[in-house]
């Protein structure tokens, strides 16, 4: 008896969700409750295609500076900005081959990394801030689009001229979503 009180205390919370119609009309189709949604292919979301060549991502990398001006006018004047992004950019596809990341991986951390910069002003006295924005950047993509994260201080390869702690970067991945 006290074993039967127990379970309803603990299942409680999840009483809530339960349903209350009868199995059998789930399965019954109404043909006034069934919607029809419209049928239309999103390609730039297929997985197979953005991996098939990772040429492609450039070009969508390119097209995306097209919609992007205020980015493109940063780079264009800004030397040490220009710089900082190459480095980045280079950083990420490096690590995207060493752990088998997929192309939206790469594609969606070098989004998050240029919106992150076109919002805020890099001071040229610390070098390593665009390195710690590029493995959030990466970290915050791979924990959208992957099965598999690697941990933090894991991610940190491909010739990272700095290795940050794990309760940094966590920190620069809230500042990049507070931002975004």
């Amino acid at each position: 008896m006290a074993l039967e009180e127990e379970e309803e205390t603990q299942n409680a919370p999840f009483c809530m969700l339960f349903c209350e119609e009868e199995s059998s009309s789930v399965f019954e189709e109404d043909e006034r409750s069934v919607v029809k949604s419209p049928s239309f292919h999103l390609g730039f979301l297929d997985h197979d295609m953005l991996s098939r060549d990772d040429d492609e991502l450039l070009a969508l990398i390119s097209k995306e500076e097209d919609f992007k001006p205020c980015l493109s006018d940063k780079t264009s004047t800004d030397e040490f900005l220009s710089l900082c992004r190459e480095n980045a950019l280079g950083w990420i596809f490096r690590v995207k081959s060493y752990y088998g990341f997929s192309s939206l991986t790469a594609l969606l951390a070098v989004s998050y990394f240029d919106r992150f910069v076109t919002s805020r002003k890099f001071q040229t006295d610390k070098p390593w801030m665009s390195q710690l924005t590029a493995v959030a950047c990466l970290s915050l993509a791979a924990k959208v689009e992957e099965i598999r994260v690697p941990l933090l201080l894991d991610l940190q390869v491909g010739e990272a001229r700095y290795v940050f702690e794990a309760k940094t970067i966590q920190r620069m991945e809230l500042l990049i979503l507070s931002t975004l």
